[in-house]
Protein backbone atom coordinates (compact mmCIF):
# COMPACT_ATOMS: atom_id res chain seq x y z
CA UNK A 1 0.00 0.00 0.00
CA UNK A 2 1.77 3.40 -1.03
CA UNK A 3 -0.29 5.96 1.13
CA UNK A 4 -0.99 5.00 4.75
CA UNK A 5 -4.03 4.30 5.47
CA UNK A 6 -6.69 5.38 8.61
CA UNK A 7 -7.40 2.40 10.43
CA UNK A 8 -10.78 2.24 9.96
CA UNK A 9 -9.92 1.95 6.05
CA UNK A 10 -7.37 -0.55 6.73
CA UNK A 11 -10.29 -2.31 8.62
CA UNK A 12 -12.63 -2.06 6.38
CA UNK A 13 -9.68 -3.83 3.17
CA UNK A 14 -9.03 -5.94 5.86
CA UNK A 15 -12.85 -7.51 5.92
CA UNK A 16 -13.13 -7.59 1.95
CA UNK A 17 -10.56 -9.91 2.35
CA UNK A 18 -7.07 -7.49 1.02
CA UNK A 19 -4.14 -9.40 2.21
CA UNK A 20 -2.13 -6.87 2.01
CA UNK A 21 -3.85 -4.93 4.38
CA UNK A 22 -4.45 -7.65 6.87
CA UNK A 23 -0.12 -7.69 6.77
CA UNK A 24 -0.31 -3.77 7.34
CA UNK A 25 -2.66 -4.30 10.04
CA UNK A 26 -0.25 -6.93 11.65
CA UNK A 27 2.97 -5.24 11.22
CA UNK A 28 1.20 -1.74 12.64
CA UNK A 29 0.22 -3.37 16.26
CA UNK A 30 2.37 -6.50 16.49
CA UNK A 31 5.02 -4.91 18.87
CA UNK A 32 2.60 -3.55 21.02
CA UNK A 33 0.91 -6.87 21.58
CA UNK A 34 3.84 -8.52 21.96
CA UNK A 35 5.22 -6.60 24.89
CA UNK A 36 1.39 -6.50 26.62
CA UNK A 37 1.93 -10.35 26.50
CA UNK A 38 5.37 -10.49 27.46
CA UNK A 39 4.71 -7.68 30.23
CA UNK A 40 1.92 -10.31 31.52
CA UNK A 41 4.05 -13.74 30.86
CA UNK A 42 7.27 -12.56 31.90
CA UNK A 43 8.55 -15.40 28.85
CA UNK A 44 9.34 -14.71 25.39
CA UNK A 45 8.26 -17.88 23.52
CA UNK A 46 4.56 -17.50 25.66
CA UNK A 47 4.20 -14.23 24.52
CA UNK A 48 5.18 -15.08 20.77
CA UNK A 49 2.76 -17.44 20.78
CA UNK A 50 0.30 -15.51 22.56
CA UNK A 51 0.46 -12.23 20.55
CA UNK A 52 0.46 -14.86 17.15
CA UNK A 53 -3.00 -16.33 18.87
CA UNK A 54 -4.51 -12.61 19.35
CA UNK A 55 -4.07 -12.15 15.65
CA UNK A 56 -5.87 -15.24 14.50
CA UNK A 57 -8.13 -14.15 17.41
CA UNK A 58 -8.71 -10.93 16.00
CA UNK A 59 -8.90 -12.08 12.43
CA UNK A 60 -11.71 -14.30 13.01
CA UNK A 61 -13.80 -11.95 15.18
CA UNK A 62 -13.07 -9.09 13.23
CA UNK A 63 -16.57 -9.84 11.04
CA UNK A 64 -18.51 -9.11 13.78
CA UNK A 65 -16.07 -6.66 15.49
CA UNK A 66 -18.74 -3.42 15.30
CA UNK A 67 -16.46 -0.97 16.48
CA UNK A 68 -14.99 1.81 15.00
CA UNK A 69 -10.79 2.49 14.21
CA UNK A 70 -10.42 4.26 17.56
CA UNK A 71 -11.52 1.43 19.28
CA UNK A 72 -9.43 -1.47 17.31
CA UNK A 73 -6.53 -0.43 19.68
CA UNK A 74 -8.38 -1.56 23.40
CA UNK A 75 -10.40 -4.50 21.64
CA UNK A 76 -7.55 -5.76 20.46
CA UNK A 77 -5.02 -5.32 23.98
CA UNK A 78 -8.10 -7.06 25.62
CA UNK A 79 -7.96 -10.00 23.27
CA UNK A 80 -3.98 -10.10 24.07
CA UNK A 81 -4.95 -9.70 27.80
CA UNK A 82 -7.47 -12.05 28.12
CA UNK A 83 -5.50 -14.90 26.46
CA UNK A 84 -2.51 -13.93 28.58
CA UNK A 85 -4.92 -15.04 31.74
CA UNK A 86 -6.17 -17.58 30.30
CA UNK A 87 -2.58 -19.05 29.98
CA UNK A 88 -1.43 -18.16 33.62
CA UNK A 89 -4.48 -20.08 34.52
CA UNK A 90 -3.51 -23.08 32.45
CA UNK A 91 0.30 -22.69 33.51
CA UNK A 92 -0.55 -22.47 36.93
CA UNK A 93 -2.95 -25.78 36.61
CA UNK A 94 -0.58 -27.71 34.59
CA UNK A 95 2.85 -27.03 35.79
CA UNK A 96 4.77 -26.37 39.17
CA UNK A 97 5.85 -23.25 40.00
CA UNK A 98 9.23 -23.15 38.14
CA UNK A 99 12.55 -21.00 37.84
CA UNK A 100 11.75 -17.17 37.82
CA UNK A 101 12.19 -16.03 34.11
CA UNK A 102 14.49 -12.79 34.72
CA UNK A 103 17.12 -13.75 32.57
CA UNK A 104 15.15 -13.17 29.70
CA UNK A 105 15.78 -9.93 27.58
CA UNK A 106 13.59 -7.23 28.47
CA UNK A 107 10.46 -6.31 26.00
CA UNK A 108 11.72 -3.86 23.98
CA UNK A 109 15.61 -3.50 23.01
CA UNK A 110 16.98 -0.27 24.38
CA UNK A 111 17.98 2.47 22.06
CA UNK A 112 21.19 1.55 19.87
CA UNK A 113 22.12 5.27 20.81
CA UNK A 114 22.08 5.25 24.71
CA UNK A 115 25.31 5.38 26.67
CA UNK A 116 25.84 1.86 27.51
CA UNK A 117 25.92 2.87 31.23
CA UNK A 118 22.52 4.34 31.13
CA UNK A 119 21.74 1.45 29.02
CA UNK A 120 22.51 -0.83 31.70
CA UNK A 121 20.62 1.18 34.19
CA UNK A 122 17.78 1.17 32.28
CA UNK A 123 17.74 -2.37 32.01
CA UNK A 124 18.13 -2.82 35.78
CA UNK A 125 15.12 -0.32 36.31
CA UNK A 126 13.10 -2.44 33.98
CA UNK A 127 14.21 -5.91 35.67
CA UNK A 128 13.19 -4.67 38.73
CA UNK A 129 9.68 -3.23 37.58
CA UNK A 130 9.27 -6.29 35.81
CA UNK A 131 9.85 -8.47 39.06
CA UNK A 132 7.71 -5.98 41.85
CA UNK A 133 4.75 -6.17 38.37
CA UNK A 134 4.73 -10.69 38.93
CA UNK A 135 4.51 -10.47 43.10
CA UNK A 136 1.52 -7.83 42.20
CA UNK A 137 -2.04 -8.71 42.26
CA UNK A 138 -4.05 -9.05 39.05
CA UNK A 139 -5.95 -5.94 39.28
CA UNK A 140 -2.37 -3.61 39.86
CA UNK A 141 -0.64 -5.19 37.08
CA UNK A 142 -3.13 -4.54 35.03
CA UNK A 143 -3.78 -1.18 35.88
CA UNK A 144 0.08 -0.39 35.53
CA UNK A 145 0.39 -2.23 32.53
CA UNK A 146 -2.24 -0.55 30.58
CA UNK A 147 -2.23 2.60 32.06
CA UNK A 148 1.64 3.34 32.83
CA UNK A 149 3.47 1.03 30.83
CA UNK A 150 1.09 1.08 27.61
CA UNK A 151 -0.22 4.93 28.31
CA UNK A 152 -4.14 4.27 27.41
CA UNK A 153 -6.12 6.67 28.75
CA UNK A 154 -8.83 6.13 31.57
CA UNK A 155 -11.55 5.55 29.66
CA UNK A 156 -9.64 2.27 27.56
CA UNK A 157 -8.47 1.02 30.70
CA UNK A 158 -12.19 1.01 31.79
CA UNK A 159 -13.19 -0.17 28.38
CA UNK A 160 -10.66 -3.11 28.27
CA UNK A 161 -10.93 -4.24 31.97
CA UNK A 162 -14.90 -4.08 32.25
CA UNK A 163 -14.86 -1.42 35.11
CA UNK A 164 -16.52 2.42 35.32
CA UNK A 165 -13.77 5.46 34.56
CA UNK A 166 -14.13 6.51 38.37
CA UNK A 167 -12.80 2.96 39.74
CA UNK A 168 -10.15 3.42 37.02
CA UNK A 169 -9.17 7.28 37.87
CA UNK A 170 -8.95 5.80 41.80
CA UNK A 171 -7.24 2.54 41.91
CA UNK A 172 -4.71 3.82 39.45
CA UNK A 173 -3.13 6.30 42.08
CA UNK A 174 -3.20 2.96 44.14
CA UNK A 175 -1.99 0.97 41.85
CA UNK A 176 1.58 3.14 41.30
CA UNK A 177 1.38 3.30 45.52
CA UNK A 178 1.03 -1.02 46.00
CA UNK A 179 3.73 -1.54 42.85
CA UNK A 180 6.24 1.12 45.04
CA UNK A 181 5.89 -0.78 48.08
CA UNK A 182 6.97 -4.14 46.05
CA UNK A 183 10.15 -2.56 44.86
CA UNK A 184 11.40 -0.80 48.00
CA UNK A 185 10.64 -4.22 50.07
CA UNK A 186 12.81 -6.18 47.65
CA UNK A 187 15.20 -3.09 47.02
CA UNK A 188 15.50 -0.43 49.54
CA UNK A 189 17.86 1.38 47.56
CA UNK A 190 16.07 1.74 44.30
CA UNK A 191 15.88 5.56 43.43
CA UNK A 192 18.11 6.34 46.45
CA UNK A 193 21.28 5.87 44.46
CA UNK A 194 20.34 8.33 41.98
CA UNK A 195 18.60 11.09 44.38
CA UNK A 196 22.52 12.64 44.33
CA UNK A 197 22.78 12.58 40.55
Amino acid sequence: MDHPLSIDALLNACLQGNPLAWETLVRQYQNRVYSTCYLYLRNAHDAEELAQDTFVQVYRNLPKYGGSGEEFYPWLITIARNGCIDRVRYNKARLPQHQSSDDEEPVESEDQTMAPDRALSAAHDQAIIYQALQQSDAQTRDLIVLKEIQGFALEEVATILGIPVGTVKSKCHRAKLALARIIRRANPLYGVENSND
